[in-house]
């Protein structure tokens, strides 16, 4: 596919500011001391020309609308631009301001266009996409196939696909992190009470409980004390209640807890992440793909004697071609062929730049030499019938030609209309793929700005331990749990009385027949040994403390969905739903910029739809828990 790109700094200092305006004022003249050569257009031309979304903003006629589009995809073809980004934006604020005033045949067609203009832009699909369903929801397949469209941008452009994997990658490490802990914390809360029971048993005779609840707390705020870190508090959490659990309750926790250990292990993919989002292959896609690109170029020129500066070079050149530059241009291709002789891109961009020159033979020899690495490059057969047409070889330029339809009819077929309307100097250029940005090293700074990042998370996660360490740590010691835990099976630690809630145990409660209710509601309802007064007094208690019971799952069920599942000791249940409640807490979190993405996938933040998405994933998550909760342990 051909790969068009940037064009001058006239159209993004003149013509995108003036016809982003809200008025319909005469946008300013260009500035007559830059100079564009015929081949782009002379600035007077472009100016005419991207005067149509003027015509297009403003027309109330549907004839003059598709008009004045026509001549601004005629500019973007003849700039050999693949997006008008400040456009599309333009046009979607103006979609907005169509369907306030109630005019949605409007809106989708503006949306459609700011679409067209800007192919690579993955929230003008989006919203053709809400506005489609909103319009006429009875087309699901043109719903479907405009979310496919949106699916192949996000999955085959860098530019949007790199943003997702930092988002994603953030938001999977928060979720990760919240997720486990709420299942730590929950197992931890439900067993804690006959923690301490224990405990208190361990204290001499004389020790009063106080102290021994004091050691228990000593005891929670030991990793913090070493420096374990946040996720070190996972050890204590896992620690004092483990031989109290069920063999259930134990196996998610041990998940939760190789999960939470494990999380530090990735902070250097995320980290990575960012750095290739906003780093120096960021700036190889804006140099070959968009229209803000000086700060890239600048950036790219002092890492282009590296090394590693191929792509760097070839993007400066392309850079260079699209500013009519040409003689920079073609020292840049030639640095590149002297690098690598094996790129075919480089030799076709190089032909290009010969051909623009009226180097005809050194052209003609660029493009044999790209055939000759990648007998399937359809830039090169195209390119190469261009010349020979133009060369007066009509047979030669006829076979070329017919030799790239048969490879890819529709490719051709939209390359030779983008010809005719542009005219015989028209060449396809091969911009950097997606491979080759995704192997481009960072700057050597982003590389020290993201070890130090994974260092500072490191450390309020896991302490001064590294993170190696710590994952080796932690996997012992859950070992260690399991090995203490299944040689303890005989040993009778304290559970909870299922009518009052206190602790039940055979070394206390001497004279239980068995385990099934504590000595006070024994005595209480089955042997009916003491006063009235008390049997009642108690029976209050019972039912004061299973309101409460149900009281606190309700609770938590809301706000953590599964949490009540595990209150419950529907343990696998309870634990899926919690990680759906942490997706809705993290979503809801970044959606309001309390906990920021890295990188966002537009120019402007979207708020609205992530806070939404989270409200609805907590309401159904919510719901569900509430539904499917049990009401008795």
């Amino acid at each position: 596919m051909a790969k068009p790109g940037l064009i001058t700094l006239v159209i993004v200092t003149t013509a995108v500011r003036a016809f982003a305006a809200d008025s319909d004022a005469p946008a300013p003249a260009p500035n007559a001391a830059v100079e564009v050569p015929a081949v782009f257009g002379s600035p007077a031309e472009l100016e005419a020309r991207f005067s149509a979304l003027r015509a297009l903003r403003t027309s109330a006629d549907d004839a003059k609308i598709d008009r004045a589009f026509a001549e601004l995809m005629q500019a973007k073809f003849a700039a050999n631009w693949p997006n008008l980004e400040p456009f599309s934006y333009v046009l979607m604020r103006d979609a907005d301001d169509a369907l306030k005033a109630g005019n949605r045949p409007r809106q989708r067609k503006l949306l459609h266009f700011a679409r067209d203009l800007s192919p690579s832009l993955l929230e003008p699909r989006l919203r053709v996409v809400g506005a489609g369903i909103a319009g006429d929801p009875a087309d699901l397949g043109g719903h479907v196939r405009e979310l496919l469209a949106a699916a192949r941008v996000l999955f085959s452009d860098f530019h949007a696909l790199t943003r997702f994997v930092a988002n994603a990658s953030t938001l999977a490490v928060l979720v990760v992190l919240l997720g486990c802990l709420i299942v730590l914390v929950v197992l931890f809360g439900k067993q804690w009470r006959y923690v301490a029971h224990d405990l208190t048993l361990l204290m001499p005779k004389g020790a009063s409980p106080l102290f021994a609840y004091g050691l228990f707390v000593l005891l929670i705020a030991l990793p913090l004390g070493l420096r374990f870190g946040i996720i070190g508090v996972g050890f204590v959490l896992l620690l004092l209640p483990f031989i109290h659990m069920d063999r259930g309750e134990r196996i998610a926790a041990s998940i939760a807890f190789l999960l939470l250990s494990a999380t530090p292990l990735a902070l250097p993919f995320v980290a990575g992440a960012w750095v290739r989002t906003e780093g120096r292959a960021r700036d190889l896609y804006a140099l070959t793909r968009t229209m803000r690109a000086d700060e890239a170029k600048q950036r790219l020129e002092r890492a282009a004697g590296t090394a590693d500066a191929i792509d760097a070079q070839l993007a400066l050149g392309l850079y260079a071609k699209r500013r009519a530059e040409l003689d920079v241009a073609k020292k840049h291709f030639e640095r590149v062929v002297a690098l690598d002789q094996k790129r075919a891109d480089a030799w076709v961009n190089l032909g290009a730049v010969r051909f623009l020159t009226n180097k005809t033979a050194d052209a003609e020899a660029a493009f044999d030499k790209a055939l000759e690495l990648d007998p399937r490059s359809i830039p090169a057969l195209f390119n190469s019938s261009r010349m020979y047409y133009k060369a007066g070889e009509a047979e030669r330029g006829t076979k070329a030609l017919g030799n790239a339809q048969q490879l890819d009819p529709e490719r051709t077929g939209a390359l030779v209309t983008i010809s005719r309307m542009i005219g015989a100097r028209f060449m396809v250029e091969e911009t950097l793929r997606a491979e080759h940005l995704w192997q481009a090293a960072p700057y050597p700074h982003e590389s020290l700005l993201a070890a130090s990042a994974t260092d500072a998370l490191s450390r309020w996660l896991v302490g001064s331990i590294a993170t190696e360490l710590f994952a080796l740590i932690a996997a012992g010691w859950l070992v260690l749990l399991w090995a203490v835990a299944l040689a303890m099976r005989n040993v009778q630690t304290a559970l909870p009385c299922p009518r009052c809630g206190r602790a039940i145990c055979l070394r206390t409660d001497k004279d239980l027949p068995d385990r099934s209710l504590c000595g006070q509601c024994y005595h209480a309802f089955v042997r009916a040994d003491v006063e009235t007064a008390m049997r009642i007094a108690k029976e209050v208690e019972c039912r004061r403390h299973e309101r409460r019971r149900m009281q606190l799952v309700a609770l938590v069920s809301i706000l953590f969905s599964g949490a009540g599942h595990l209150l419950r000791g529907r343990v696998a249940i309870g634990a899926a739903l919690c990680v759906l409640a942490a997706i809705a807490w993290i979503v809801g979190l970044s959606g309001g910029d309390v906990v920021p993405f890295p990188v966002r996938f537009g120019v402007t933040q979207v708020k609205i739809p992530m806070l939404a998405t989270a409200g609805l994933l907590w309401i159904v998550s919510s719901t569900v828990a509430l539904i499917t909760v049990p009401k008795k342990d």
